[in-house]
C-alpha cells in the first residue's frame, strides 16, 4: 500500500529551499573542517621545525676540543640531552636548521648570550588552536629545561 501525500507549490518550494540550504551549509561545514585541519597540520609542522636545543643550559661547544669547526663536519658534534647530539660546526648555522648547540653562537661566533643571569631561561611557547598560533612568554627553571628542547624559530627573540 501506497500513502500519497499531496503537497502545494509553496510547501515543495519551501521543501527543496531547505534541502538545497542543508546541502549548502554541509557544504560549507566540511570546507570550513578541512580549512580546520589543513591549518592544524601547517601549525604542527611549523612548530614542530622550530624545536631545536637553544636555551638548555650548559657548556657544550665550550668545553670540546676544538670548540669550534669549520664548514660542515658531521664529527664535531657534542651530546645532549641523552641520546641526542648537537653540533659546533659552522653549517649548523643555516635558517633551516636546529640541531647547534646551546652555547654555539655564544663561543663560535662571539655572540653574546640572551639567556638572564638569575638562572631562568626565557622561551616562547607555541601553543596552537585550531586556526592560529599564539605565542606565549613564559620562564621556566634552568633545571627544568634540560628535559625539553627549545629554539629560536626565526633569528628573532623579544624577551623583554
Amino acid at each position: 500500500m501506497v500513502t500519497v501525500i499531496e503537497t502545494t507549490n509553496e510547501e515543495q518550494t519551501r521543501l527543496y529551499d531547505s534541502l538545497l540550504n542543508w546541502g549548502n551549509n554541509y557544504l560549507l561545514a566540511m570546507l570550513l573542517s578541512n580549512l580546520i585541519y589543513i591549518t592544524y597540520i601547517h601549525c604542527l609542522f611549523t612548530t614542530v621545525s622550530c624545536i631545536g636545543f637553544f636555551g638548555i643550559p650548559g657548556d657544550y661547544c665550550r668545553i670540546r676540543s676544538p670548540t669550534c669547526c669549520p664548514n660542515r663536519d658531521d664529527d664535531c658534534t657534542m651530546p645532549i640531552l641523552g641520546n641526542h647530539l648537537c653540533y659546533c660546526d659552522v653549517f649548523c648555522d643555516r635558517v633551516d636548521s636546529n640541531d647547534c648547540c646551546p652555547d654555539f653562537k655564544e663561543v663560535c661566533l662571539g655572540e653574546l648570550p640572551l639567556m638572564p643571569t638569575d638562572g631562568k631561561v626565557a622561551i616562547m611557547v607555541a601553543l596552537i588552536t585550531t586556526n592560529m598560533i599564539r605565542f606565549k612568554k613564559t620562564a621556566i627553571n634552568a633545571q627544568e629545561s634540560e628535559q625539553s628542547f627549545f629554539t629560536e624559530c626565526s633569528g628573532e627573540r623579544n624577551l623583554e
